[in-house]
């Protein structure tokens, strides 16, 4: 009998571990839990991206001027509004045209192709734009590090359909590909030999 009560005792001491053990179990995934959801809140609400709406744009080129140490271009833009700055960047703007060539080359004939004739587009407008609103748009860590620096200059990249270069290729392959012609010969009369000769 005492044997009996005390396999009993055994087994109802292990169902109470194993209760508190699940009980543990449970709250500590609780813990975890919500552990990575906070985590997972405070990475959106630190790196998720605050665009502006095209309202809020147009109302901000109309009053913010460019903070101190700002350039586009290696142009310094500080202080100016938004139209100074489209002002300022003009004489790069054509240069820039002007740098980007490709040369081709067929027998003796060569062709520039500048970046215009070849349809290449420049992310001025952006730039000007991004330059103006630090600290208004982006994640907040990407505008903490922006205001954080002392000067930043927006570099201008340029980009290209094939369709638009194979364009401006297609108007020097008109020259290049002339309609072709018979061969023939003629006497030549001067000369006393008499000998043939290709025009």
């Amino acid at each position: 009998m005492n044997n009996y009560k005390k396999s009993r005792r055994r087994v109802y001491s292990k169902k109470k571990l194993i209760n508190n053990f699940k009980v543990k179990d449970k709250k500590k995934l609780l813990v975890i839990s919500v552990i990575i959801i906070s985590l997972i809140c405070i990475g959106i609400f630190l790196f998720a991206d605050r665009p502006l709406s095209d309202e809020q744009k147009f109302e901000l080129k109309q009053t913010l001027v460019y903070r101190d140490g700002v350039s586009i271009a290696g142009i310094d833009v500080s202080g100016m509004t938004y139209n100074q700055a489209w002002a300022a960047i003009e004489p790069v703007k054509e240069e820039l045209f002007n740098k980007t060539t490709i040369k081709l080359t067929y027998e003796d004939e060569s062709w520039m192709l500048t970046g215009d004739k070849l349809g290449f587009t420049y992310n001025w407008e952006k730039q000007l734009e991004d330059a103006l609103f630090i600290g208004y748009q982006g994640s907040l860590v990407k505008q903490w590090s922006q205001t954080s620096q002392k000067t930043i200059d927006f570099e201008i990249m340029y980009s290209y359909t094939n369709e638009s270069v194979k364009a401006a290729i297609n108007i020097v392959m008109e020259d290049i590909n002339r309609e072709a012609k018979e061969p023939y010969a003629s006497v030549n009369n001067t000369s006393s030999s008499g000998k043939f000769y290709l025009p």
